[in-house]
């Protein structure tokens, strides 16, 4: 399996230098953000025009040394048939990705962004909606954000050594929400300026280092470390939606159950609405503006002009896997498989059909203990 140990290592340094989720993150958020907010208490139309930081990777190059990669798929159904298959997948992904990148700053990036990520369905959909009532939506006056940027990174910094991780906790201006991962760099990343609660924090935890990190940095210690520690192709329905399960079983902060609906909202309403229209649909639905701003924010990453319509719908993928992996691990799925890197549940399934055998992980969640 030596050529296509070799396809691994290079599909996953080409999506590195991809880097599709860490260059939507506009340079100028927080300014706009204040633009916004004192627009919309003065009841005025103000559309954000977000910018970007310019892409220095040669993109076409890149593109056309992957599309010519030779990977080679062969007939007899073994284990070099499944890799071949899957890594095969995986570069037409990452052509994808390019694809939609190439397109930032324009409406265009919707529907590559609907090539990568689709849609919510219509039942997904009325669960979000569902969600929404006076008593849920009182939550967000009860839970009060009591801890600094600074005592939240050390708790996670904290968390990350205690579970024996290469791993830094870090404080950066430009990022979408609150808190996220820079895989390439292996930093947890905390926004500066926001403030967190006891809760929220506890829920980052299990979000962020119990699954995101501890996915990663298992597939990294399978024969195909790129596949397996990258991800394979396909949306990422199983990692946000573990992500979120292991929240929910776990002492979470509630509130977080109505933001993953609110993505899903706002990933069918901004395909046709400005960032202004949806802003006020939400708030509507009883989301507070700091929280209603984040959820816009991240929908609209990736266009400049804002008042045109436009959705970067991956989002929606937080509260359909959550209902995936619910019912995999009711209905019996082996929640540590899962863990044996950053797959999905399909891949999970595939293995075990196809006899594959893969590393025992090193890190799972406390629960699993």
């Amino acid at each position: 399996m030596a050529n296509i140990k070799v396809i691994d290592k290079y599909l996953g340094i080409a999506d590195k230098k991809v880097a599709l989720l860490s260059r939507l993150n506009p340079t100028n958020a927080s300014s706009e953000k204040r633009k916004f907010l004192n627009a919309y208490t003065k009841n005025r139309v103000y559309n954000p025009v977000f910018k970007y930081k310019p892409i220095k990777t040669d993109l076409v190059k890149l593109y056309n040394n992957l599309e010519s990669l030779p990977i080679s798929i062969p007939e007899k159904r073994d284990e070099q048939w499944f890799f071949s298959r899957h890594l095969a997948n995986k570069r037409k992904r990452i052509l994808k990705k390019i694809k939609c990148l190439q397109s930032r700053g324009s409406p265009n990036i919707s529907r590559h962004s609907l090539e990568l990520f689709g849609r919510p369905g219509i039942s997904q959909l009325k669960y979000a909606k569902n969600q929404f009532t006076p008593a849920s939506c009182s939550v967000f006056s009860t839970i009060k954000d009591t801890l600094s940027d600074i005592e939240t990174a050390k708790i996670l910094q904290e968390h990350v050594e205690n579970s024996n991780l290469p791993w830094r906790v870090k404080l950066r201006k430009n990022i979408s929400s609150k808190a996220g991962l820079d895989s390439r760099s292996r930093y947890l990343l905390v926004k500066t300026g926001e403030r967190f609660a006891p809760e929220e924090v506890a829920s980052l935890a299990v979000h962020e280092i119990e699954t995101h990190i501890f996915r990663k940095e298992n597939g990294a210690l399978q024969r195909f470390p790129s596949l397996f520690g990258e991800g394979f192709a396909g949306p990422p329905t199983t990692e946000e939606g573990l992500a979120f399960y292991n929240e929910t079983i776990n002492e979470h902060d509630p509130r977080r159950m109505l933001l993953v609906s609110a993505r899903t909202i706002v990933a069918h309403l901004a395909r046709r609405r400005s960032f202004y229209e949806v802003f006020c649909r939400l708030v509507k639905l009883g989301l507070p503006l700091p929280y209603t701003w984040n959820v816009t924010l991240r929908v609209k990453r990736g266009i400049s002009d804002t008042s045109q319509p436009g959705a970067f719908t991956k989002d929606h993928h937080y509260l359909k896997g959550y209902l995936d992996v619910k019912k995999y691990i009711e209905g019996g799925g082996d929640a540590r498989l899962l863990y044996a890197g950053k797959l999905n549940i399909a891949n999970a399934e595939s293995l075990v059909k196809f006899g594959v055998k893969t590393k025992d992980p090193k890190y799972l969640p406390k629960y699993f203990q």
